[in-house]
């Protein structure tokens, strides 16, 4: 039997209840708890994480990511994008780097 929900497609409950466990005003509490469960799982940070705080950190992260994604098993299209993505930030970080080198050595042969 289906939920008497309008639209849904979902099977009603087996427990007699003419709504899925969705639309069951009897399961609203335990959707609720689950729900809450579930985004607390998803948000637990990475004990690995660093905030990259130069631009040769940025470039390293960039980089790692780029391999990473390369090796991927992600569909042709969405590695593509994501590695292009990555580089065209990675080509920015390395012309300002390149800037900034620079900038330092004009800087330091003036006060010289």
């Amino acid at each position: 039997m289906k939920c008497a929900q309008n639209g849904c497609k979902s099977n009603a409950m087996k427990d007699g209840s003419d709504r899925c466990y969705w639309h069951n005003p009897n399961t609203e509490k335990k959707r609720k708890e689950s729900s809450r469960k579930g985004g607390k799982g998803r948000l637990k940070p990475s004990a690995n994480v660093n905030t990259p705080m130069t631009i040769d950190d940025i470039k390293a992260v960039l980089s790692g990511s780029i391999r990473e994604l390369q090796s991927s098993n992600a569909d042709v299209v969405s590695r593509n994008r994501g590695i292009g993505y990555l580089a065209s930030i990675l080509l920015s970080a390395i012309q300002s780097s390149d800037f900034e080198q620079r900038l330092s050595e004009l800087e330091r042969r003036m006060t010289t």
